[in-house]
C-alpha cells in the first residue's frame, strides 16, 4: 500500500521531533570537574554549597549560566561566591570576559581568595516573576530554560592549595551576638519585635526585603501606641541587594525618640527563604530584618523577663474573672490576651478592662485586632500597649462552656498555658511603680456581678453585658429557648427609657423579641427588623439600642423565645454580647 505524501511528510516530521527530545534529554555536554561541582541542575531553585581554604591561595573556576534574553545583559541563571566572614562577593561572572553563545555565557577564572571559609551559590529562578515562562511546545521556542542540562559551576583548587567541602549551611550576614532581633519566617503571618528606646540610644537597623508598588514586603518602624508609623522601607532610602530587582536592602540608623516601638516585617506571601519566587539577593540568608545591639536599647519581651503585674492565666470553662489595679499616675503598660473569637464579632472567651469609676471600658479583645494563636481559627491573641490615666480599673477575663484551657475541644493554641489575660508594666522611670494589684484574681461573687453589669443565666452561669447608665426597670438577659419573661413597671412622668433588646429575627418573621404593652394591652414598643440592626454572628442577632419617651401610666415589658438559637445554643453564630440575649428598660438619669 503507497502511502500519500502528506502522511510521508507526517511521519518525517515525528521522526524530527522524537530526535530532538532525545537530543534534549541526553546531551549535556562533558562531565565537569572539580573539588566542588553543581550540575544537574534544574529550573526555579537555589543551590548552594561551602567550601573552605586552609591558607590563602588561588581556585580555578569554571561556570556556565544564562541571560534573560539572548541580546540582553540581566543574568537570569547564575553561580556566585560570598565570603563567609563577612559576607561580601569574592566572585561572580562578568559577561565581559565570558564567552557568549546565545543566551548561554561560559566563564573560566583564577582567583586569589584568603584563607576561610566560602559560600557558593547558583540560582535559577530567573531576574523576573514569570520570567521562567515562555519556552514554548516541546521548548522548541529559544529561551534559557531550555540550557538547563548545560549550567554547572565547579571550584578546583591551584598549586596544591588545600580546598575543602564543608557541610556547614550558610548564615546571616551579622553575628547572632550583635542582633538583638531577628525576624525569622513564622509561616504564619507578620513577625513584630518590640523594642524599648532610651535617651542617647541609636537604631540601626538593617533590612532586606522586596520592594514594589504592590505584593511585596512591608517593614516598618511603629510607635506602640497606636499604629502611627515613623519609618518605613522604601525604594527611596534602599539601594538594589541583588538578583531581582524587587530585591533592596537598607542598612542605617534610624532615628527614633525615647520611647516604646514595634518593629514590624510583614512578609510577601511568595517571597524569601525557602519560598524564592526570582533570583534572591546577592546574600540570600540576609532576607529579612534584624536589630542590632545597641547601648539603651532593649527588647521588650514580657514572656521571657519578669512577672506579669496581672496574671489570669490557663482560664477553664464557665468562668469570670477579676483584677482590681491602682494607677497612681500615668502608666504605660501591655496588655496580652488570649481567648476564643470569630471573623463575625462573636466572643465566647475574652478580656476587657474597664474605669471602676464610671464602668467604661478602656479596652477590650475584639476580633478585627486580634492576631492567630496557632491551632484553631477562633484562637486568637489581642496585644496591645495602653497609656492609663490615674484611677483605678478593672481587668476581666470571661470564658463559656466549652474550648478552654483543660478542655479545648479543637486545636489548641500554641501556647495554652495562656489562655486568659495578663498586664505588664512597661517602666520608664525609677521609683515606686505607677500601677499596683489592689485585689488579686478571684472569680466573680454577686458584688463583681454588680460592678461587671451581668446577668446570671438560667444554670447560675455569671455573663457580662455592656453597661447601661440609669436605673434598670426590667430585665431579661441571658434568655435561654422557649422562655416568656414579663415584669411591670409605672411612670408618675413621662420619661426617658433606654431600650436594648437583642433578638432573633429576619425579613420573614420575628422568633426572640421583645415588647411593651400598657396595662390596657395596647404595644407602645415593640422590638422589629425595621428598627434594629446587626448584632454581630449570625445575621439573625438583631439589636435595638436607643431611647423611646413613654407617658405617665403603668406599663408591662415582655421578652419571649422560641425553641432554638437563643442564649446557650447560638453555635457558632453568637451575637457580640451573647449575655444580652434578652432586654432591659432602663430610666435615663434627669
Amino acid at each position: 500500500m503507497k502511502r500519500s505524501p502528506i502522511v510521508r511528510i507526517q511521519i518525517f516530521l515525528l521522526l524530527v521531533v522524537a530526535g530532538l527530545l532525545v537530543w534534549r534529554s541526553t546531551w549535556d555536554g562533558p562531565a565537569p570537574a572539580g573539588a566542588l561541582v553543581l550540575s544537574e541542575l534544574s529550573t526555579g531553585r537555589l543551590y548552594s554549597r561551602t567550601f573552605e581554604l586552609a591558607a590563602d591561595g588561588r581556585v580555578r573556576i569554571e561556570a556556565v549560566s544564562s541571560f534573560e534574553a539572548e541580546s540582553g545583559s540581566v543574568m537570569a541563571a547564575m553561580p556566585w561566591i560570598l565570603r563567609r566572614e563577612d559576607r561580601t562577593t569574592a566572585w561572580r561572572p562578568d559577561p565581559r570576559s565570558g564567552t557568549r553563545e546565545g543566551f548561554l555565557l561560559r566563564t573560566v577564572d583564577t582567583l586569589a581568595l584568603q584563607a576561610g571559609a566560602y559560600d557558593l551559590y547558583f540560582t535559577t529562578l530567573g531576574h523576573s516573576d514569570g520570567s521562567r515562562n515562555g519556552a514554548g511546545f516541546l521548548r522548541l521556542v529559544p529561551h534559557w530554560t531550555n540550557d538547563a542540562s548545560r549550567w554547572m559551576a565547579s571550584v578546583s583548587p591551584v598549586d596544591s592549595v588545600d580546598l575543602r567541602v564543608s557541610s556547614e549551611e550558610a548564615r546571616p550576614s551579622t553575628a547572632a551576638s550583635d542582633v538583638l532581633w531577628d525576624s525569622a519566617w513564622n509561616g504564619r503571618g507578620p513577625n513584630e519585635a518590640l523594642i524599648v528606646v532610651r535617651d542617647g540610644a541609636s537604631v540601626r537597623l538593617q533590612a532586606t526585603a522586596s520592594s514594589c508598588p504592590s505584593g511585596c514586603d512591608r517593614v516598618t518602624v511603629e510607635r506602640a501606641q497606636g499604629s502611627g508609623v515613623v519609618w518605613e522601607f522604601t525604594r527611596e532610602n534602599t539601594v538594589p541587594a541583588g538578583g531581582a530587582e524587587i530585591n533592596r536592602t537598607f542598612d542605617g540608623v534610624v532615628p527614633l525618640e525615647p520611647g516604646v516601638y514595634r518593629v514590624v516585617y510583614d512578609p510577601w506571601w511568595h517571597g524569601g527563604p525557602d519560598a524564592w519566587e526570582v533570583n534572591p539577593p546577592t546574600d540570600p540568608e540576609s532576607w529579612g530584618v534584624r536589630v542590632l545591639r545597641s547601648e539603651g536599647l532593649t527588647l521588650f519581651d514580657p514572656w521571657s523577663g519578669g512577672e506579669p503585674l496581672v496574671a489570669m492565666l490557663g482560664v477553664g470553662d464557665d468562668q469570670l474573672l477579676r483584677t482590681v489595679i491602682q494607677v497612681d499616675r500615668p502608666a504605660l503598660v501591655y496588655v496580652d490576651a488570649m481567648g476564643e473569637l470569630m471573623s463575625g464579632g462573636s466572643r465566647y472567651d475574652y478580656a476587657w478592662i474597664q474605669s471602676s469609676e464610671d464602668r467604661v471600658r478602656v479596652w477590650e479583645q475584639d476580633y478585627e485586632r486580634s492576631s492567630l494563636a496557632g491551632g484553631d481559627d477562633s484562637n486568637r491573641r489581642s496585644a496591645e500597649f495602653l497609656e492609663l490615666q490615674p484611677g483605678r480599673y478593672s481587668v476581666y477575663y470571661q470564658s463559656d462552656g466549652s474550648h478552654a484551657y483543660g478542655s479545648f475541644n479543637r486545636a489548641e493554641p500554641d501556647h495554652p498555658e495562656r489562655w486568659g489575660v495578663a498586664l505588664f508594666l512597661v517602666e520608664g522611670s525609677t521609683g515606686e511603680p505607677a500601677v499596683r494589684v489592689v485585689e488579686s484574681p478571684r472569680a466573680a461573687t454577686d458584688e463583681l456581678a454588680v460592678d461587671a453589669i451581668s446577668a446570671t443565666s438560667a444554670d447560675g452561669l455569671v455573663v457580662p453585658l455592656p453597661p447601661i447608665a440609669g436605673e434598670v426597670l426590667f430585665a431579661a438577659t441571658a434568655v435561654r429557648n422557649q422562655v416568656h419573661q414579663q415584669g411591670t413597671f409605672e411612670l408618675s412622668r413621662a420619661t426617658r427609657l433606654r431600650i436594648v433588646a437583642l433578638g432573633e429575627m429576619t425579613r420573614s418573621g420575628r422568633y426572640d423579641y421583645g415588647w411593651i404593652e400598657s396595662v390596657g394591652g395596647d404595644v407602645v414598643w415593640e422590638q422589629s427588623m425595621s428598627n434594629t440592626r446587626a448584632g454581630g454572628g449570625d445575621d439573625r442577632n438583631r439589636l435595638f439600642d436607643d431611647v423611646v419617651v413613654l407617658p405617665e401610666g403603668r406599663y408591662v415589658a415582655h421578652y419571649q423565645t422560641d425553641f432554638s438559637h437563643a442564649f446557650g445554643d447560638f453555635g457558632a453564630g453568637a451575637p457580640t454580647e451573647p449575655g444580652a440575649w434578652g432586654m432591659r428598660v432602663v430610666r435615663m438619669p434627669e
